[in-house]
């Protein structure tokens, strides 16, 4: 009968259970176990320890009802697994109160490392010798505090090492710098001894150094012989004919400075049979000694042999009709082995030092049954499953590494070729992965299921099993097992009915708990539909819930005529659950050229996970956000010349925008001679939360004449707030230019007409508009080389103009460099700066450099005489300001902020002025001046009588002044002062200053409060007789409760009145810049000075001070 591993578990589980019922029945024997570790010994601690022992004797009959299961499945299993965790976490807890064992973690810890060294030594010993070599413990006999009750040292967790470079984890164990004698004896009495044990307990013969007495009688070879391991694979003490082995030793830099020493004897070519196991072993014959060390090999053998080479194989033959081993459990999707095969080889010469060493299963199989899947899996699969026959192997060797066999890694997919009806298994694979918390396995199956038109393919369905290290144990006391069936990652489906053709597939990671699919479907007609779809089971911070982002496009319909040569040829959409956009992914899709798979999924099956990558990052998960918008396809031309594509998105929830990402592509003449291809990206949107709007624009895949390549981009920037702006850049903006915030660099608009080695030649251009400035300029680089001589020049120029009053200022630069060898040989360069229109002024440098030799000439010259353009006559601006406030728009009044308003106000017919409440808001506005700020300048024009500031200085209310707040709108600084050239490039757009005030009245004036008393009578239908009942007075809380049902508590205005003057919901909290006038040695503030709210307002403040001090101080914007 097979061995299962559920049979497996639940048998050692058992039998490490058992230690425990047996310390229950001899209280007496624990009680001296406890007296030897030196902890209390007392009645009440002893009752303690043996009613947690007796929990875990309770768990063993859990056991019974598990081992009685006729068909156990996964899920028993995975019990089975939990019993065993529990009974180690009980042991683990026991505490003693009289002191704790010297050197150990606790009383419950050191129990239980305890007695799983002794359930080691007792039921697996051969695999506690392999674990030891493999320094995953560390064995009680080599600690130096040894003594009767000592426990191994567990250090399981370096199986990750293990996998990861198993010889670099070894090495550390044993190697040393071996420079001494001392040295090879330390690093062979670890290795050696460990290896000794090894052998004897798998019946080799082996020697470990010699008894002190006899090494007289080894003379010389006494040195090399003490710290000598001698194997005997055939042994006269074991009735064989003649002896044979090899013999290990380790010489040190003192001795030889060998490394490794092998030395055979005797003929160790043979095979026999050691229980069921076929043992092969063989060895180059003519070999002495081989060497291995720091130095290659070192080979002495007979005449003519070159090459070492050894192998050592155990083969365990399977049985036909039964399997050797089950890993899962019967009836379950399990894994069956038939036979094995454990196989060192090695071969040593001076070019080449190679040693293997593999583990394989041969007649295995994979099982999937379809108790275990869900309702598709159980439909499909057969009744008794779906076996995939395959061979598996785990191999090592020092040149390739750790690989599964059939693999270069530890990842293989092997190739079945089964078919049963219409299900076929083409592949199964394996994986083992070590991680940081453990080992990671794998062994699942594709199956193809063909359903008339209809192919489904169901990837990598099978089983995983974890193998972790919690420092608290687990389940298999030091390690934590975790066995279960594996759901398939994804299924592709392919339809082929003639009217419909096309494919997709549904992928799952659990991981990062998401369902992607993708779908492409073309009808009879030529109409294609295509449908990309992601779906998170995790809202962001683990919460539960979903989010959803789907894109569906449809093409290939007869095109809709839009007007003007533009036709319609797809339209689709775009819905977003709980997901938002990203611009930044946006923007760097725009670059990278990854936004196919929102507006034009070509070929989503072949580039399904490309598209879905791209689709999850640009629209991320995000709470209460939500989007939903057209996506369409319009052409223009016929046949097409001009293609767009566009899908407009709208968000609303949590925050709301519109946004539009598009693709323009224009290919002129015609396709097929595109002397003329420009492709470009575009993004934009406004967003009203943060009141703002941007467009951006990214040329890609554009050239002229098929050969130019032409790049650049294109960004407008727009904002309304307190700081607003606004700036469009076509290639960037001026070299002295400070861009507001939001506005990144970017290339400028260049088109290379040569990129070879040998020749090159850029031209760069730029176009930009603000509110103060129009900029603009152009650069040209040239660089060709022949043989070892080289020229390189460039020339550009950059433009400010300047519209109120009109002024421009052109900067110029060209340079022309000769090289020979690397070195410059002739250079002449300029640099110029023009400005007008009068006086029309140029200065510039000219620089000449022949060798060493340089000379530079400079020249500063007015070309035209003259004077400024005439000034405007000037604007009495005090005069537009009392118009302005004399005009009913400028006046305004509003309710109260408090919610108590007293008094309403009656409807009256009086178009001569405002209702105000008495306890509202009065507002006085205007936009045509700045108030408390120096005015120079209104526009274009000077101020009628100078320098002027206006205040609004005081407001009376009937018969005495009140409080006042100023009232702040948005201005352009530079047409109310006067700013140069680079004020005007550095300094807000605009901002906000005072416009007016806002007045309240802090009390309301009334006369004396009146008092009634409210009083009922009762009515009883029908009239009894008698007296009329008395009239009650209502007391003033049960009024108040009883209001609320009266017909004025119940009207919808009683509702709807107070929700049409509710405040607008607060935006998120923002800190606003303030201004500061600081020193230029120290930043330091200034003393005595305020902070201001806008740059323009200290501006002010700072030129009112005298030359002196202007000349030590500098504004910086500061957050409060």
């Amino acid at each position: 009968m097979s061995k299962t591993l559920f049979n497996l578990l639940i048998e050692e589980i058992d039998g490490f259970l058992a230690i425990s019922s047996r310390a229950i029945k001899r209280p007496q024997a624990l009680r001296r176990l406890m007296t030897d570790i030196g902890t209390s010994t007392s009645k009440e601690d002893v009752d303690r320890i043996i009613g947690a022992l007796g929990m875990v004797d309770g768990l063993r009959a859990q056991l019974v009802s598990l081992i009685a299961r006729p068909s156990p499945s996964l899920n028993h299993l995975a019990s089975l697994l939990d019993v065993s965790r529990q009974a180690v976490a009980a042991i683990r807890s026991i505490r003693g109160t009289g002191g704790n064992p010297s050197g150990v973690e606790g009383l419950g810890e050191y129990l239980a490392n305890l007695l799983i060294t002794i359930y080691l030594k007792d039921r697996f010993p051969l695999a506690r010798h392999v674990a030891v070599l493999l320094t995953l413990i560390e064995p009680a006999e080599e600690q130096h505090d040894q003594n009767p009750l000592s426990h191994d040292r567990f250090h399981i967790y370096r199986v990750i090492d293990l996998v990861r470079d198993p010889k670099t984890t070894l090495c550390a164990e044993y190697v040393n710098a071996l420079a001494t004698t001392a040295d090879a004896g330390a690093m062979a009495k670890k290795l050696f001894l460990r290896l000794a044990r090894l052998f004897r307990e798998v019946g080799v013969s082996c020697c470990y150094s010699f008894n002190p007495e006899d090494e007289d009688l080894l003379g010389d070879a006494a040195p090399l012989m003490r710290y000598a391991l001698i194997v005997y694979v055939d042994d006269l003490f074991a009735n064989a004919s003649a002896e044979a082995g090899v013999v290990l030793g380790i010489s040190s830099a003192d001795q030889g400075d060998l490394g490794l020493v092998m030395s055979p004897f005797g003929s160790i070519t043979s095979t026999k049979d050691v229980g069921a196991w076929t043992v092969s072993n063989h060895v180059t014959a003519g070999v002495d000694v081989i060497a291995y060390g720091r130095h290659g090999i070192t080979l002495s053998a007979s005449t003519g042999t070159t090459e070492a080479t050894a192998s050592f194989s155990a083969t365990l033959e399977g049985q036909e009709d039964t399997p050797g081993f089950v890993l899962g459990a019967p009836g379950s999707t399990r894994i069956e082995v038939g036979g094995a095969r454990l196989r060192i080889e090695t071969s040593l010469s001076e070019t080449r030092q190679s040693l293997a060493i593999s583990a394989d299963v041969f007649s295995s199989a994979l099982i999937i049954a379809p108790a275990n899947g869900d309702g598709f899996l159980s439909s499909i699969l057969p009744a008794n499953g779906m076996r995939a026959n395959f061979d598996l192997g785990l191999a090592w060797s020092n040149e390739r590494g750790l690989t599964l066999r059939g693999s270069t890694g530890l990842d293989a997919t092997l190739p079945i070729g089964l078919a049963i009806g219409g299900l076929k298994v083409p592949t199964v694979h394996l994986r083992l992965h070590a991680g940081d918390k453990g080992l990671e396995t794998e062994a699942s199956a594709t199956l193809v299921l063909r359903l008339g038109p209809v192919e489904a393919t169901i990837e990598r369905v099978g089983l995983a099993a974890d193998l972790t290290f919690p420092q608290t144990g687990g389940n298999l006391g030091v390690a934590d097992l975790d066995f279960r069936f594996k759901p398939p990652t994804g299924v592709g489906l392919t339809i082929d009915a003639g009217v419909v053709h096309g494919g997709g597939f549904l992928s799952f990671d659990p991981q990062q708990a998401q369902y992607a699919g993708v779908l492409y479907l073309e009808m009879q007609g030529g109409i294609a539909v295509r449908a990309l779809g992601l779906i998170h089971t995790r809202l962001p911070g683990g919460q539960n819930g979903f989010s959803l982002v789907v894109v569906i496009t449809a093409e290939g319909f007869k095109p809709i005529p839009l007007g003007l040569g533009f036709m319609l040829r797809g339209i689709g959409g775009l819905l977003g659950i709980h997901r938002t956009a990203n611009e930044d992914a946006i923007q760097l899709g725009m670059r990278a050229n990854t936004l196919d798979g929102i507006l034009a999924p070509a070929d989503p099956v072949r580039n399904g996970p490309q598209y879905l990558s791209a689709l999850n990052t640009v629209f991320p998960p995000a709470q209460d956000h939500h989007l939903f918008g057209p996506v369409v396809q319009i052409t223009w031309g016929t046949p097409p010349l001009a293609i767009i594509r566009l899908a407009f998105i709208v968000e609303f929830g949590v925050r709301t925008r519109a946004l539009m990402v598009g693709h323009l592509s224009a290919i002129l003449p015609r396709q097929e001679l595109d002397l003329v291809r420009l492709q470009m990206y575009v993004f934009g949107g406004i967003d009203f939360a943060q009141e703002r709007a941007f467009l951006d624009a990214v040329l890609h895949d554009s050239r002229l004449l098929n050969k130019y390549v032409i790049t650049g981009e294109m960004r407008m920037r727009m904002t309304w707030n307190r700081n607003p702006s606004f700036i469009l850049a076509i290639g960037g903006v001026h070299p002295d230019f400070t861009p507001p915030p939001g506005l990144e660099p970017m290339p400028r608009l260049a088109i290379v007409l040569a990129n070879s080695d040998d020749l090159k030649l850029r031209c760069e251009a730029y176009f930009a508009i603000t509110s103060n400035t129009v900029q603009f300029g152009a650069h040209v680089h040239l660089f060709a080389k022949k043989s070892k001589f080289s020229v390189e020049g460039m020339a550009g120029f950059d433009v400010l103009i300047q519209f109120n009053p009109f002024h421009f200022v052109a900067a110029l630069h060209a340079s022309l460099e000769l090289k020979a060898f690397g070195r410059s040989l002739f250079m002449v360069s300029f640099e110029g700066e023009l400005s007008g229109p009068r006086p029309l002024h140029v200065r510039g440098k000219a620089t000449f450099k022949i060798w060493i030799f340089r000379k530079s000439v400079s020249f500063d010259t007015t070309l035209i005489e003259g004077e400024s353009p005439p000034v405007p006559e000037s604007t009495d601006v005090a005069r537009l300001l009392r118009e302005a406030l004399s005009q009913p728009a400028a006046w305004s009044a509003a309710l109260p902020r408090t919610l108590s308003r007293l008094v309403s106000l009656r409807e009256i017919d009086d178009s001569t002025g405002i209702r105000m409440h008495p306890l509202g808001l009065l507002t006085i506005k205007q936009n045509v001046v700045p108030l408390n700020l120096l005015i120079t300048r209104f526009g274009t024009t000077p101020v009628a009588g100078g320098p002027q500031e206006f205040q609004i200085q005081q407001l009376q209310i009937g018969i005495g002044g009140v409080d006042t707040e100023p009232v702040r709108d948005h201005f352009a600084p530079a047409q109310f002062r006067d700013m140069s050239d680079d004020e005007k490039l550095s300094s807000p757009s605009f901002e906000l200053l005072e416009a007016g005030i806002q007045a309240t009245t802090q009390q309301a004036e009334h006369g004396a409060p009146l008092t009634t008393t409210v009083e009922y009578e009762e009515k009883i239908i029908p009239k009894p007789a008698g007296p009329p009942p008395p009239r009650h007075t209502m007391d003033a809380g049960i009024a108040a409760r009883l209001s609320r049902w009266s017909a004025a508590g119940l009207h919808a205005a009683k509702h709807s009145g107070p929700n049409r003057y509710r405040a607008p919901a607060l935006k998120l909290p923002t800190r606003s810049k303030i201004f500061r006038l600081v020193s230029k040695s120290n930043l330091t503030k200034r003393l005595n000075s305020t902070d201001f709210v806008t740059y323009a307002e200290a501006d002010a403040a700072k030129r009112k001070l005298n030359f002196t001090e202007q000349a030590g101080l500098q504004i910086v914007a500061v957050t409060p």
